[in-house]
């Protein structure tokens, strides 16, 4: 093909050839010229721009059919056929292996990126000047595509040669990076304004339409990822966005929606509070914050949508957060009052999106809890009950109920609305802890802990034996004992509750065990358990053991076989029985006691018994004139009883000498048989005026005493102010001897401790137990140093352990 040069600088051909290949002569004219290039000796400078531009004049009739083809928006075919592709990469190879390949390749990387420049700033940015609105974004996310996906794609095909070897070494952009680049800096640069406007507009039509808006949520998201492309070289995944490649996104269109969003939702907060109730603003935050998310979930990636989200919920929920949650009569304290578990469900789910938003909730729960508690405490503090026994069975039948039932309440709450969050499960068993652990002070004279209280309670329950609910009802209390800090009075006194239900007042092994075993699942690592394990294997024990006994009466003293006794084996230091007691038996009690010793002494030669009478029971015929009845009653009161046979009146002081009991057992043992209810005995005053008892105070049975059952039980008294002491004394001494015990095993582990640090260990240690005083913690550790158990350190600071 014959060519020649125009005085203007420009090659021409024939008149076809000319205007088919328009802008890539101009192109390489434009380049082609470059006085100070070195001249290789086999190429002079006019062949080699011979080579170049035939070569160039070819591809671009292949670029041109390019063009077409991406701005055909229907076809699917390939731009080229594969001869003509072929062609042109075997030509671009060619020319790039010749002997000044370096001239060549540059040359060819320039027309590329030229041709690209020509191409975006006359072809494709005035197809977009006239647009606007909707249209603009729908443009340009399509020329956007099509010029990513397709022409680029195609283009960095045809010259992959150079992307393989010049662009490496000569460091210049890939073919695919140089054809964003220029994108962005013609087409983007110059419309990034008109398309950030559009963004925000369309946003805010969306945001105060909702539902019923009309906008195209695609295209605003197809928008953003072209702030988002922007910033992206070809070596990355389109859809993965990093903080080193979204700069354009970060600065040119996010600080605006940030501060669109901020102020959108500020306001929208603002009317809401002098508008709505509690309830409505979170009804509507929670409308407004879902249309939100699906919102954004729509048009951004997650990690771009989470900033948005989160100022969302910063401006409804965080920044008016104390303002809602103390608003007067419908704030938390109202829902939780009033039983809405569906709001309650409805702020815990909105406060959980913002950072620590549970815990302003869970404090007012637990002072809601405290408040509550501390008044259902003063409400049974001032109890009209003048009788011990009667003021406590009044605080089970009221105070530990209504305790128990405040406790599901809450519970339910945190199952429920609040999805058993672990802040609010701290705030439930602080708030209980913070009253559960009072004491009830009648007057100086009648005071009970709490825990006691619960021990009392779950007596009534297995002594009852109800079948119906008795399971969930014992689950009820065995969770509630988790807020005293003083969990050894509880269980203490849990003990001598089983203790007379395992002797006196009868009882149902199943249940017990059960029981224990609620106990010990959750309060595991309690010594004192074990003794309660220990109690009914005694008593299982005793049943098998009677049966020998009454095979040794047979055998050996076959006269004695109408007396029927039962004795119970108890372990020493497993019951809480004392052996104080120095009751004397008489008469047949005695021949059977001496009989069943003698059977024990020849199993086992080596234990000896000790009788204990306080849970012990017989069962007396007795003739009250002409009416005959079965007592069951004490070992005591029988032996008060038995005298009367041999005399018809006795005094108080014979009374002591028959029995060997000071006056004081005396007195309360007679009180029991001298009541209104079992007037079985009476007492004859010397001054009718003045009915107290004394040593010479005359007593006879009462041979008008009348009941309606033949068998009659005179029941032991359940709770008396001696006992309910006895059990606090008791357990302070344990705990003497487990604060010794702790002090040494930690210091004969340690050998040398500061003492605020041992302090420390051995609060950590017991508070699962009791929460011990710091002023007795320290009275232990002066004790041990005076028995030499430990040693103080010359700075006074430390001890030492003393082998």
């Amino acid at each position: 093909m014959k060519r020649t040069r125009d005085d203007d600088g420009s090659e021409s051909s024939n008149k076809k050839q000319k205007e088919s290949h328009t802008i890539s002569t101009d192109i390489l004219d434009e380049d082609s010229l470059d006085e100070n290039e070195c001249i290789d000796d086999e190429f002079d400078k006019q062949e080699r721009r011979k080579i170049l531009k035939e070569v160039w004049v070819q591809i671009s009739t292949s670029l041109r059919k390019l063009e077409v083809h991406v701005q055909d928006r229907t076809s699917n075919k390939k731009p080229w056929s594969n001869e003509e592709y072929i062609l042109n990469v075997t030509k671009i190879h060619n020319l790039c292996t010749l002997p000044d390949c370096h001239y060549f390749v540059a040359k060819l990387y320039k027309h590329y990126s030229g041709y690209l420049r020509e191409y975006l700033s006359e072809r494709l940015l005035p197809q977009l000047k006239d647009k606007h609105n909707e249209d603009m974004l729908q443009n340009i996310v399509y020329q956007w595509k099509s010029y990513r996906d397709v022409f680029v794609k195609f283009c960095s095909r045809l010259f992959n040669y150079l992307d393989r070897y010049y662009v490496i070494t000569a460091k210049k952009n890939t073919l695919k990076t140089e054809g964003y680049r220029l994108f962005k800096e013609i087409i983007f640069d110059g419309l990034k304004v008109q398309l950030r406007n559009i963004v925000r507009s369309k946003l805010k039509e969306d945001r105060d339409l909702s539902t019923t808006s009309t906008v195209d949520r695609s295209f605003l998201k197809e928008t953003l990822l072209l702030f988002l492309d922007m910033g992206i070289t070809e070596d990355k995944d389109w859809y993965y966005y990093s903080n080193d490649n979204t700069q354009v996104y970060t600065e040119e269109i996010e600080p605006y929606l940030e501060s669109d969003t901020k102020q959108y939702y500020h306001n929208l907060s603002e009317l809401w509070l002098t508008t709505c109730s509690f309830t409505e603003y979170l009804v509507n935050s929670e409308i407004k914050i879902k249309e939100e998310d699906f919102r954004l979930n729509s048009i951004l990636t997650p990690s771009y949508m989470r900033k948005l989200s989160n100022i969302v919920d910063g401006e409804l929920l965080a920044v008016n957060q104390k303002k809602l949650l103390e608003m007067t009569g419908s704030g938390v304290d109202a829902l939780i009052r009033e039983d809405k578990v569906q709001d309650l469900a409805r702020l815990h789910s909105l406060m959980s999106r913002i950072e620590d938003g549970s815990a302003p909730i869970a404090q007012m729960f637990q002072d809601f809890i405290t408040r509550v508690g501390n008044e259902i405490h003063e409400k049974y503090t001032n109890t009209s009950n003048k009788e011990f026994t009667s003021f406590v069975k009044s605080l089970l039948d009221t105070y530990v109920v209504e305790l128990i039932q405040f406790h599901i309440k809450m519970d339910q709450l945190v199952t429920g609305p609040f999805q058993n969050n672990s802040t609010f499960k701290k705030a439930l068993t602080q708030g209980f802890k913070n009253f559960s652990n009072l004491s009830f002070k009648k007057n100086e004279a009648h005071s009970i802990k709490t825990a006691q209280l619960f021990a009392f309670y779950c007596d009534e329950l297995l002594r009852k034996r109800k079948t119906e609910n008795l399971d969930e009802d014992l689950e009820k209390v065995v969770r509630y004992v988790q807020f005293f800090s003083d969990k050894d009075i509880f269980i203490e006194e849990y003990r001598k509750q089983l203790a007379k239900r395992l002797l006196v007042s009868g009882y149902q092994d199943a249940e017990e065990r059960t029981m224990i075993s609620r106990l010990k699942w959750h309060y595991r690592g309690s010594g004192d358990l074990y003794k309660l394990e220990k109690m009914l294997s005694d008593k299982t024990m005793a049943t098998d053991m009677k049966q020998e006994y009454v095979d040794y009466v047979n055998q050996n003293h076959p006269d004695q076989i109408n007396i029927d006794l039962t004795v119970t084996v108890l372990t020493m230091g497993t019951w809480p029985i004392t052996l104080k007691d120095s009751l004397r038996v008489h008469g047949s009690l005695a021949v059977a006691q001496n009989l069943f010793k003698s059977f024990y002494e020849n199993k086992y030669e080596r234990r000896v018994l000790h009788w204990a009478y306080g849970r012990s029971t017989v069962q007396l015929d007795a003739l009250f004139g002409s009416s005959r009845k079965t007592l069951e009653i004490s070992t005591h009161q029988a032996c008060i009883l038995l005298p009367f046979n041999d005399q018809e009146e006795i005094t108080i002081s014979q009374l002591m000498e028959a029995t060997s009991l000071n006056f004081d057992s005396v007195k309360r043992t007679l009180s029991s048989l001298t009541s209104k209810k079992y007037t079985l005995l009476q007492c004859l005053y010397q001054d009718t005026s003045d009915q107290v008892v004394k040593e010479d105070t005359r007593v006879k049975v009462n041979d008008g005493f009348k009941h309606k059952s033949v068998k009659i039980k005179i029941p032991m008294t359940r709770a008396s102010e001696e006992d309910v002491k006895k059990t606090v004394v008791n357990v302070n001494n344990d705990r003497v001897w487990t604060l010794d015990g702790t002090l040494v095993r930690t210091m004969k582990t340690r050998k040398t401790m500061n003492i605020q640090l041992l302090i420390k260990e051995v609060i950590a240690q017991v508070s699962d137990k009791f929460q011990p005083d710091l002023k007795q913690i320290k009275k232990r550790i002066e004790s041990l140093i005076e028995r030499d158990y430990l040693k103080r350190s010359d700075d006074g600071t430390s001890v030492d352990y003393v082998a």
